[in-house]
């Protein structure tokens, strides 16, 4: 099973980066709310509720999550505003490894060993699709996770970071991402 179930997000922009860089964000799983309903496009309705949202999250903790990772590029902290919000994530890429939702009541807790497995097997084919020249990848049981020794992946250059809502330091962090992030620079550091 090569083709993922959640359609990653892709910025309308990624190819009119200047620096013609293809930033890959590759966050761990979905926590869907009660109600809400689990389908293909869930990743991009996210993302996009995001880009949208005029400031009140609306109890979505995962707001906070995308702000973050917009942060880790910039090294700034606080609120930015929508438009900001579409034009950084209209140059970047978005995906979750992870591809069935783990409901909210996992925050926290790790997924099953058969959807760790199963995420193995899909995340190479999306590389191969959409084919990313930085991995951002977020958090260290996810940065563990990923089979390193594949040379689908292995082949992208990728840092690992602190999950954005668990842990992670602008101070320690961004000065790391953006060192990977500079031109010439293709290291790989978990």
């Amino acid at each position: 099973m090569c083709e993922p179930f959640y359609k990653p997000w892709v910025g309308a922009n990624i190819e009119k980066r200047q620096d013609k860089r293809r930033i890959f964000f590759l966050g761990e799983s979905h926590h869907k709310e009660d109600g809400e309903e689990d389908t293909p496009s869930f990743t991009i309705d996210v993302v996009t509720s995001y880009i949208e949202n005029d400031g009140d999250s609306g109890g979505k903790r995962w707001h906070g999550f995308f702000t973050r990772c917009l942060h880790l590029l910039d090294g700034n902290t606080g609120w930015i505003p929508p438009d900001e919000r579409e034009r950084a994530w209209s140059e970047l890429i978005f995906y979750n490894y992870i591809q069935k939702s783990l409901g909210p009541d996992y925050r926290g807790k790790s997924p099953l060993a058969e959807e760790w497995e199963r995420a193995k097997k899909t995340l190479p084919c999306v590389l191969m699709n959409l084919k990313p020249t930085h991995i951002i990848v977020l958090g260290c049981r996810l940065w563990k996770a990923v089979d390193h020794d594949d040379d689908r992946i292995e082949s992208v250059p990728a840092i690992g970071v602190r999950h954005p809502m668990g842990g992670l330091s602008y101070k320690k962090e961004c000065p790391l991402v953006k060192e990977f992030l500079r031109p010439g620079t293709q290291r790989d550091n978990g």
